[in-house]
């Protein structure tokens, strides 16, 4: 049997630290206690967005401690601190016994031995199946097809997380058959901000891929979201799994519908390989109608074994909200990615770097639509085309 003994369980509020105008004492004083924390293991020492970034996490006998991190940001040129974030549990664990893992599972990506000082910590992402009793140590897996499982120390499967969603409009794709509208939490928040932009928003949960076109068509719509299992290429749509695709003649697909119509203002590709790839025939590429003025994509690259996806929806939030205080889309996402620095190399942006969401009605050279000037007799020659 397995004993944990916690000692004791007391969780330290995070803190914010201001950087007050004598920033040398400050430095020190930072510096001084970050060295003092012990327990602590360096994630991320990056340049990120133009800052340099570090990032650590709380771990005791090769025990992450859920929602344990110190977070620090500091000039490239002069090492002054930009922001300091401290989050820690003041516990000690004692195990009493081994916690190897002795049953044989395939297809993880990577696993680790994790802590929950209070159900707080599971927050959104994580569900255990059964009433726990805090605070709690288990095993989590994150395998291959996106899935997060938790196990306790006997192998038992006691929890999950929210998928990674692997391989104006919003709308989450079809999750499992026991929880179909997975990433409805992520969809909600997405259109909490869009509807502050938009004149109006419309949120489904599993649309058919003819009601995903029906709202691509149209003009109107100049802000979209997706958060579904799927790629670059084509994702899963509604729970009969039909595909919307990228581009694709004979199905319905984001290239044909954009062809008579401005580009996206703003599109989030939240599948896992949603921006892996931006060129032709690709999701960004085709809400952008192959521009990079007055439109932008942003959206996931190999979500499904960063270990950061847990924050993901934090992330969306943050950026979000500062694309809201009249913050460049870029600039946004660029300080979200510094804010949860673990998420940062799974995260892509394309399109104009100058783009805010305020100027939702921007208005758009002729010139870029001259080009385009072929693209009804197209689209009738690939109606045949599916006719036939």
């Amino acid at each position: 049997m397995l004993i944990i003994t916690i000692v004791p369980p007391v969780t330290a509020p995070k803190t914010t630290f201001k950087i007050p105008s004598n920033k040398e004492t400050t430095k020190a004083e930072i510096f001084k206690e970050i060295e003092k924390t012990e327990d602590k293991i360096l994630i991320v020492d990056r340049v990120i967005s133009g800052r340099h970034v570090k990032y650590w996490e709380h771990v005791i006998n090769d025990i992450y401690i859920k929602n344990d991190f110190i977070l620090l940001h500091m000039n490239i040129e002069n090492d002054d601190i930009l922001k300091y974030e401290r989050s820690w549990t003041d516990t000690d664990i004692i195990i009493s016994d081994s916690m190897d893992w002795v049953f044989e599972l395939h297809n993880y990506s990577w696993k680790k031995k994790v802590f929950f000082a209070d159900e707080e910590d599971c927050k959104y992402f994580y569900t255990f199946y059964d009433s726990q009793v805090y605070p709690k140590a288990c095993w989590e897996f994150r395998f291959t097809d996106g899935q997060t499982i938790l196990y306790n120390f006997d192998g038992e499967q006691i929890g999950h997380g929210i998928p990674a969603p692997s391989n104006g409009f919003l709308l989450s794709g079809y999750g499992t058959l026991d929880w179909p509208d997975t990433w409805r939490y992520y969809r909600e928040n997405a259109d909490y901000w869009f509807s502050k932009w938009c004149n109006s928003t419309v949120s489904i949960p599993l649309p058919t891929p003819e009601t995903i076109s029906s709202y691509v068509r149209d003009p109107t719509v100049k802000f979209f979201y997706e958060m579904a299992h799927g790629g670059s290429y084509h994702f899963v749509a509604d729970s009969n799994e039909s595909y919307y695709y990228a581009f694709n003649p004979f199905d319905n697909n984001a290239w044909i519908d954009m062809l008579c119509r401005l580009p996206m203002h703003f599109a989030f590709i939240g599948s896992c390989d949603g921006m892996t790839n931006t060129g032709f025939g690709t999701f960004s590429f085709s809400f952008r109608r192959g521009q990079r003025i007055n439109t932008a994509t942003v959206g996931f690259s190999g979500m499904g074994t960063c270990p950061g996806w847990e924050f993901a929806r934090e992330w969306q939030d943050y950026m979000f909200s500062m694309m809201d205080e009249g913050n460049t889309i870029k600039y946004s996402f660029d300080m979200a990615s510094a804010q949860y620095p673990t998420i940062a190399p799974c995260v892509v942006f394309v399109g104009d770097a100058n783009l805010e969401v305020t100027r939702n009605r921007a208005v758009y050279h002729p010139l870029l639509l001259r080009r385009f000037d072929h693209f009804p007799l197209l689209e009738k020659l690939l109606t045949l085309i599916r006719a036939v």
